[in-house]
């Protein structure tokens, strides 16, 4: 299927973030590995208790997993290895799952990327923990990373802002989640009408989030401004459209092809457009004023 106009700005933006994601985790150009993958112990991290009895994490020893990603002000989380079955192919997706870092009480540890495992030494200086991470060749580079609020930050570049954030699990604690299934069909104009901006893509199990104006700066999506009018019309970066309210709920129409339409719903005060059938895969635009 043909994706053109405005539904086109659509999909390139959701896909140019899943991939750029993806691009921007693969493991240091210089590093070789230097043993196979070694098995992991249990977590014996110390633990004290939030607000919201959530345990927290306030020692980096033990294993930890990737739960989520960030890189100039975009955040990603939820089950990224999946997302990356999706658009990077099963390999990706396999590294991802089995990413993790394994920091030893004796100051030792391993950096594993897919099958290939880095040995470390890491020490705590100072609220940071940096990871000294060996090459076959006998060589050495340092990875940044520091235990902030239970999760282990892990930059992977500094420059982009590129930083993997771990936790004992793999799951992240308090993510912003869309629940699709709690969203509703729109019947009225005025649920619509207005200048929205793009809040967060969720994709394949993965929640991407951040303010406008990192997304535009990040991706070079240009305005990320959504404007519905009265009388049907919707922009978005400069490229006209058509939306109609029909029995069944309101949809964003491609001018180059009636056929192919859009579903919008609402979420409490946001808006999801619902990429999910034109994509073949779950694919939400959350849009908010």
């Amino acid at each position: 299927m043909k994706k053109r106009g405005m539904l086109a700005v659509l999909c390139a933006l959701s896909l140019a973030l899943v991939a750029c994601g993806g691009s921007s985790t693969s493991a240091p150009p210089s590093a070789e590995p230097t043993t196979e993958a070694t098995a992991t112990t249990e977590s014996t991290t110390d633990e004290t208790t939030s607000p919201d009895s959530t345990p927290v994490v306030t020692s980096p020893v033990g294993t930890w997993k990737v739960a989520g990603f960030e890189t100039g002000g975009i955040s990603m989380t939820g089950n990224i290895a999946e997302a990356m079955t999706l658009f990077g192919g099963e390999d990706l997706a396999d590294q991802f799952s089995k990413t993790q870092v394994e920091l030893k009480e004796d100051g030792t540890g391993t950096f594993t990327f897919g099958s290939d495992a880095l040995t470390l030494v890491w020490e705590e200086s100072g609220g940071s923990i940096p990871l000294t991470v060996a090459r076959e060749d006998g060589s050495a580079f340092v990875v940044s990373s520091s235990l902030e609020d239970g999760k282990l930050r892990v930059v992977l570049d500094e420059e982009e802002g590129a930083v993997l954030i771990m936790t004992p699990d793999g799951s992240y604690p308090n993510a912003v989640t869309y629940d699709k299934s709690a969203a509703k069909p729109i019947s009225s104009e005025a649920d619509l009408l207005g200048s929205w901006n793009v809040e967060a893509i969720v994709v394949s199990g993965v929640t991407i989030t951040g303010d406008p104006g990192a997304i535009s700066e990040q991706f070079g999506f240009g305005d990320p401004t959504v404007a519905f009018s009265e009388g049907g019309k919707v922009s978005m970066k400069g490229d006209d459209t058509t939306y109609a309210i029909e029995a069944d709920g309101a949809s964003i129409f491609d001018t180059a092809d009636a056929s192919v339409k859009v579903p919008v719903l609402k979420l409490d005060g946001s808006l999801l457009i619902d990429m999910s059938d034109l994509m073949n895969a779950e694919m939400l635009i959350v849009l908010s004023k």
